[in-house]
């Protein structure tokens, strides 16, 4: 299975005080053992992700999660280019989600995902997406 992961999981995941963590944790655990196939995220989800772990948690484990990024062979970086960044601009219109949220949905569409790991239930209403809270 191919799935996004949103910004809140990642936190959750590595940040025990989270109110996410209890369920965010399970979901890279099945990552990582294999459950979840391959795991995609956009560059914007990856510096939501970086810069909330430097204010709240210290620097090794922010540099454990980049680490992570940069060298998993099954988690794949989408970066942004004029193409994404416009269609994430119209669904942030019409939709009035976050710019990270929208290259994520954007992205999606794009590569044909249809799960996205997410704790944030306004992309429930997003026609082609389907929100796992859990694992």
């Amino acid at each position: 299975m191919r799935a996004a992961i949103d910004t809140t999981v990642w936190v959750g995941a590595f940040i025990k005080r989270d109110q996410w963590h209890d369920k965010a944790k399970p979901i890279i655990e099945s990552f990582a053992r294999g459950n979840i196939d391959k795991v995609y995220a956009t560059d914007y989800i990856i510096l939501e992700t970086i810069n909330f772990l430097l204010r709240k948690t210290n620097l090794q484990t922010t540099i454990k999660v980049l680490d992570m990024f940069r060298n998993h062979d099954r988690i794949e970086i989408i970066f942004i280019d004029n193409n994404l960044f416009e269609k994430s601009c119209d669904l942030v219109k019409k939709y009035e989600i976050s710019l990270g949220d929208a290259s994520m949905i954007a992205m999606m569409k794009d590569l044909n995902i249809d799960i996205i790991y997410s704790f944030d239930s306004v992309i429930d209403g997003i026609h082609g997406t389907n929100r796992k809270d859990t694992e």
